[in-house]
């Protein structure tokens, strides 16, 4: 019965690891969503943590330095890095980041790569 149950476990930990890298796999995706600024913010928490391209007017303040994307209804999400936004200020640009909704610091981009439309 002993070596039965060693059989068992080995087998139960082969699972287990299998699991755990088709949950690397998947959490690890690179894949973008194509998502309009409006539904972003207004669905921000199903969004957060995921890769996100969004469309908009980028917006900015000098002091101090930061830059948002907004749409004509006003919907805004911040820019980070502000490097990568500076250069598109009040052009409609695709940008495209990891979303982060947080209730304390907001809507934010990070990791932008910005585009001209």
């Amino acid at each position: 019965m002993g070596r039965y149950a060693g059989i068992q476990t080995v087998k139960k930990m082969k699972i287990l690891i299998w699991m755990l890298l088709l949950l690397l796999l998947t959490g690890c995706s690179n894949k973008v969503e194509d998502v309009p600024l409006m539904f972003l913010v207004t669905h921000a928490s199903s969004f957060d943590g995921r890769q996100v391209q969004v469309s908009g007017v980028v917006r900015g303040l000098a002091e101090p330095e930061h830059y948002w994307l907004e749409d004509e209804q006003l919907n805004r999400v911040g820019l980070h890095p502000a490097s990568a936004a500076r250069a598109y200020l009040d052009q409609t640009v695709m940008v495209t980041g990891r979303f982060s909704a947080d209730r304390s610091k907001g809507r934010h981009l990070r990791g932008i790569r910005v585009l001209s439309e």
